[in-house]
């Protein structure tokens, strides 16, 4: 879906951000994903018939609306943005962000009838049913940790913070700098 560029810019991006990308993950993804742990475990100690409720726990949709919540928490990144600075650097955002406005609402459809068909249908009797719909679930996860953290890259401050490491500035972007710069003349007194 992205061309070898776009995903050399991403790449780039992650490499000079890795440990606000961390946190972004810790708290979107590893605070949700810490809770349904800490469920299991009061199940496991507490619980009688502990197969029923850890069917009932792992297919509520819970894992789907883990990966709603990835898209939610950063679509405000795609929106806010200042184009007129990224055209000045020269950087390929506004095909980006089409694809991956797409990429979100293909995956919000994905893990929003994944939750459907989990909250409709469960208990789910078949090993093959509840295999497929874990698998599923991890795979919308994934996808969506991998869009939102693409997201939370294009939010202006990491642009800002990285743009000049990655060497983004092109000849257009330098030309329009100078000319944006007053030219000052120094007079001759004489």
């Amino acid at each position: 879906m992205y061309n070898k560029d776009e995903l050399s810019f991403f790449d780039s991006l992650k490499e000079k951000n890795n440990d606000s990308l961390f946190l972004w993950n810790l708290i979107n993804l590893g605070f949700p994903l810490f809770t349904v742990s800490v469920s299991i475990l009061v199940i496991l100690f507490i619980e009688a018939k502990i197969a029923d409720k850890l069917q009932d726990l792992l297919f509520n949709g819970v894992l789907p609306l883990t990966a709603v919540n990835l898209l939610v928490a950063a679509s405000g990144y795609l929106i806010k943005y200042n184009k007129q600075k990224e055209e000045k650097l020269g950087l390929p955002t506004d095909n980006i962000r089409t694809k991956l406005l797409i990429s979100i609402l293909f995956i919000y459809l994905f893990s929003s009838s994944l939750f459907v068909i989990q909250t409709i249908y469960s208990p789910f009797n078949s090993w093959c049913k509840k295999l497929i719909q874990i698998l599923l679930s991890i795979f919308a996860i994934y996808i969506a940790l991998d869009t939102s953290n693409k997201l939370f890259l294009l939010q202006e401050e990491i642009i800002d913070k990285t743009h000049d490491d990655l060497n983004l500035n092109n000849e257009r972007a330098i030309i329009e700098s100078v000319v944006d710069e007053p030219l000052l003349i120094k007079s001759n007194p004489s």
